[in-house]
C-alpha cells in the first residue's frame, strides 16, 4: 500500500471519529464495534504513516476515557517523528474532551499563534480551556495583522469574553482550575459534552464569563451536578474567578404507563 493511500485512510478515520464525537454523550467501551473497525483501519495504515497512525490510536483511546492509553500512543507518535507542534495539536482535543483544561491550555500556548496562521481555529479551544488573557493577546495580534476572524465560531462572544480579561487581575490559570473541576465531574460520569465546543456567554451586568456544557442527562441531574460544581468551586477558594459554568441537561424523561 502506498503512502498517499495509507494517509488517506488515516484522514478518513480521523474525520469519522470527529463526526461521531460531536454527538457522543458517553465514553465508548473498548470493544465497541466502531472502535474495533477504526483500529483495524489504522493498523492497515501503519506501514506508511506510523506517527499519524499512532496519533489516531490515541484519539480512539480517549473515546473510551483512557487518557493513559492515549498518552502511550502519543509517546509512540513522538518517537516515530511527530514534532512538538504536531504533538500539541494531537493533545489539545484529547485534554479538552476529557476535561483537563489546564493541560489543554498549556498546549494551546505552544500551538496557537499568528505565525502559524491558526488563530481562527484555535480561539474557541483557547477560551474553552480557560485562556482568556491569552485569547485577548491573540485577538490583538490578529487585528494588528489584519486577519479576518468573522467566520470563527462564537467570535462575538469570544471578543466580549477576552475584553474582560484585560480589565481583571485573575490569571488564566485560575479560570482553567475552575474548568478542571467541571471536567473532573464529567469524567466521574464518563461523559462528553455535546456539540463541537462548549457554549460561551458573557453577562454584562455581572461582568461574568459563562461556559455552558450541554450533556445528555435530565435537567434534574444537570441541576445536581451544578450544585456539586458550585460546592467544589467554593471549597477550592475560587469564588473570585468571574466564571459561571453550567451543565445543561438535554435528556427528556420518557413517561411510562
Amino acid at each position: 500500500m502506498s503512502a498517499p493511500i495509507s494517509m488517506t485512510v488515516t484522514s478518513r478515520v480521523e474525520s469519522e471519529v470527529a463526526r461521531t464525537l460531536y454527538a457522543l454523550p458517553h465514553y465508548l467501551p473498548a470493544d465497541d464495534e466502531r472502535i474495533l473497525a477504526w483500529s483495524d483501519e489504522l493498523q492497515k495504515a501503519m506501514t506508511a504513516g506510523r506517527a499519524r497512525a499512532f496519533a489516531g490510536f490515541a484519539i480512539l483511546a480517549h473515546l473510551t476515557g483512557d487518557l493513559e492509553g492515549a498518552e502511550r500512543f502519543l509517546a509512540r507518535a513522538e518517537t516515530s517523528g511527530f514534532s512538538e507542534i504536531e504533538m500539541a495539536g494531537a493533545r489539545i482535543p484529547i485534554f479538552m474532551n476529557l476535561g483537563y483544561a489546564s493541560r489543554a491550555l498549556a498546549e494551546c500556548e505552544t500551538l496557537v499563534s499568528v505565525e502559524r496562521m491558526n488563530i481562527g481555529v484555535g480561539l474557541p479551544m483557547v477560551v474553552g480551556s480557560g485562556g482568556l488573557k491569552f485569547a485577548a493577546h491573540l485577538l490583538a495580534r490578529a487585528e494588528a495583522a489584519g486577519i479576518d476572524l468573522s467566520s470563527v465560531r462564537q467570535i462575538s462572544q469570544i471578543r466580549q469574553i477576552a475584553g474582560i480579561a484585560t480589565r481583571i487581575a485573575v490569571p488564566d490559570s485560575r479560570f482553567s482550575h475552575v474548568l478542571d473541576i467541571a471536567g473532573a465531574l464529567l469524567r466521574k460520569q464518563q461523559m462528553f459534552w455535546l456539540e463541537e465546543s462548549p457554549r460561551f456567554t458573557y453577562d454584562h451586568e455581572m461582568q461574568c464569563v459563562g461556559i455552558r456544557y450541554r450533556i445528555e442527562v435530565s435537567p434534574d441531574e444537570a441541576s445536581r451536578l451544578n450544585g456539586e460544581l458550585i460546592d467544589q468551586v467554593i471549597g477550592e477558594g475560587l469564588t473570585d474567578v468571574p466564571l459561571s459554568i453550567r451543565f445543561l441537561g438535554t435528556a427528556v424523561a420518557v413517561e411510562t404507563n
